[in-house]
């Protein structure tokens, strides 16, 4: 959640999906929208098991609980 919390973006919803970014964005911001709290277990819960590890992936990459890369370092290499 520290990712989502803290990270995540338009920017970063398409680096996570590609091409399903923009229905997913649309689904992040419904999920958003009235209030910030609780929508980041609601994203993640009503993703498949496929979308989910590309996030859980995207999320290990930038923060791994030893080290917290700045935005611009955190990309595949």
């Amino acid at each position: 959640m520290f990712y989502m919390w803290n990270r995540w973006s338009e920017r970063e919803c398409e680096t996570v999906f590609g091409e399903m970014s923009h229905h997913l964005w649309d689904k992040w911001c419904s999920y958003a929208e009235d209030t910030v709290f609780g929508a980041a277990e609601r994203f993640y819960a009503a993703l498949s098991d496929n979308n989910r590890k590309k996030l859980v992936d995207r999320a290990c990459l930038c923060y791994d609980g030893r080290r917290n890369l700045p935005v611009d370092e955190c990309k595949e290499k």
